[in-house]
Parts: C-alpha cells; sequence; structure tokens
C-alpha cells in the first residue's frame, strides 16, 4: 500500500522588519531565477564599492536579503 503524507506547518512571520541574509555563488544565476518565477525583487548597492545585493519577499511577506560570496585574494 502506498502512503501519502503532507507536512502542513503555519506560515511563519517575523515581528521585525530585519530581513533574512543568504550568500549565494551568483547574484546573476539568482536574479534570472527570479525573473524566471516572475518574482520581484530589488537591486542594491552597499555604500561599499562592488557590494550589492538583491532584497525580496518569501511567500509569508518577510523580507530576504541575498549577497553574492566574493573571494578575497
Amino acid at each position: 500500500a502506498k502512503l501519502n503524507f503532507a507536512v502542513k506547518e503555519p506560515i511563519f512571520e517575523r515581528d521585525d522588519l530585519r530581513p533574512i541574509q543568504i550568500e549565494v555563488l551568483s547574484l546573476a544565476a539568482l536574479t534570472n531565477k527570479l525573473i524566471e518565477r516572475e518574482i520581484e525583487f530589488t537591486r542594491q548597492r552597499s555604500m561599499i564599492p562592488g557590494q550589492e545585493s538583491i532584497v525580496f519577499q518569501d511567500p509569508s511577506a518577510n523580507f530576504v536579503e541575498v549577497t553574492e560570496r566574493r573571494k578575497i585574494g
């Protein structure tokens, strides 16, 4: 017999507005995926030259900030 289980979890909402921060290897690849899935995002540039991030909201409307991991040296 085949058993089907579904995990149902409540939507997790945070009380503050600080974004969850994630590092990826390529912001360009993430940007392409967000565009393909028609997810709205904002590109941000830092005060530090060369640093940028992408900010969007997850399905629970929590903010997520993604930066690109860069090797130094």
